[in-house]
């Protein structure tokens, strides 16, 4: 009774593949995602060749921040398998309580 209902309500699953065929129908959300990097590097350098070694020293670092749009489950499969008895996720309209 899935494909003519409006609200859909889903327990406990029994079979390995409902949760991910639940998940589609609860459908998936975008959203960003940010990721942030850092480096750090250090140097030194010494002139072995001439009379009065010369040598230096150098320290650096950066950071880098990126954004993407992400798309994944509004309820994952993962979660759903999870449930315990008693409990069910409740898709009513365009909402989805949990």
């Amino acid at each position: 009774m899935i494909q003519n209902t409006w609200n859909k309500i889903f327990f406990k699953f029994g079979a390995k593949d409902s949760p991910e065929e639940a998940a589609e129908i609860l459908g998936k959300t975008k959203r960003f995602q940010r990721t942030v990097s850092v480096s750090a590097n250090q140097g030194e350098s010494a002139q072995y060749l001439r009379t009065t070694p010369q040598s230096s020293m150098s320290d650096g670092g950066g950071m880098g921040e990126s954004w993407r749009e992400v798309e994944e489950f509004r309820v994952t499969p993962d979660q759903l398998r999870a449930m315990d008895m008693g409990q069910a996720v409740m898709m009513m309209a365009l909402a989805c309580i949990i």
